[in-house]
């Protein structure tokens, strides 16, 4: 029997449940680009961000280079393609306004393959939204997209919604609740990762079952 004392009980009336996930974009380029290319980023909002690729510049965003300025837009164009995704990715993620943790309609940047050899870049919104990041390139000879996987996000639902994480769950029959992944951590290093997922679980009349919840698909009351 435990000894723990339960309070600020909240009264759920179920609905669908979802974990939600990050909408993501991955593709690659069919060839180099030349100078003067750009690549056009449009978030699920519908706001956009342009990246114009490079030649030959002292400023555009390149892998190599510690320091490659704030809020830049110009990419160069690296000797390989594996370079040319690594400064793409440079040049998102040391863009401050897109990226800053935290803040709706932000995005983060990352390549396939490695780091040593990426094969492609992966952009992802850093919110659970429904809807489709767009990808699209212009200008700069022929060059055009190629292994292009449009990934839908989908927003979480279900939840509790008064701001309080409850510890403990009480009803009766099978429910679906929002728990915690214990296997993703929960550091805000490089893309994100669903820390949320469902899970189906038995209540028992009368019994509060000690597990920390965020949401549930039934009738139920919720425990702190």
């Amino acid at each position: 029997m435990s000894d723990r004392v339960y309070r600020d009980i909240h009264s759920h009336t179920g609905t669908a449940v979802n974990a939600g996930s990050f909408p993501s974009y991955s593709f690659a380029f069919d060839q180099q680009p030349t100078d003067g290319g750009t690549l056009t980023i449009t978030r699920v909002s519908a706001d956009a961000t342009q990246l114009t690729l490079k030649s030959s510049s002292d400023t555009a965003a390149d892998h190599r280079r510690l320091h490659n300025g704030i809020n830049n837009t110009d990419v160069l164009i690296g000797d390989t393609l594996s370079d040319t995704y690594k400064n793409i990715s440079t040049a998102i993620n040391t863009h401050d306004g897109l990226t800053a943790p935290g803040v709706s309609n932000t995005i983060t940047v990352t390549v396939s393959g490695d780091i040593n050899s990426a094969t492609g870049v992966i952009v992802y919104e850093n919110e659970k939204l429904t809807g489709n990041i767009a990808i699209a390139v212009a200008g700069g000879g022929s060059f055009g997209l190629t292994s292009a996987v449009d990934t839908a996000g989908a927003t979480m639902a279900g939840l509790y919604t008064t701001g309080k994480v409850y510890n403990g769950i009480q009803g009766t029959g099978a429910v679906t609740v929002l728990i915690r992944d214990p296997d993703k951590d929960g550091y805000n290093v490089g893309p994100p990762h669903n820390q949320i997922t469902t899970a189906t679980i038995t209540l028992a009349s009368g019994v509060i079952l000690p597990i920390q919840t965020f949401g549930c698909s039934g009738t139920v009351k919720v425990y702190n």
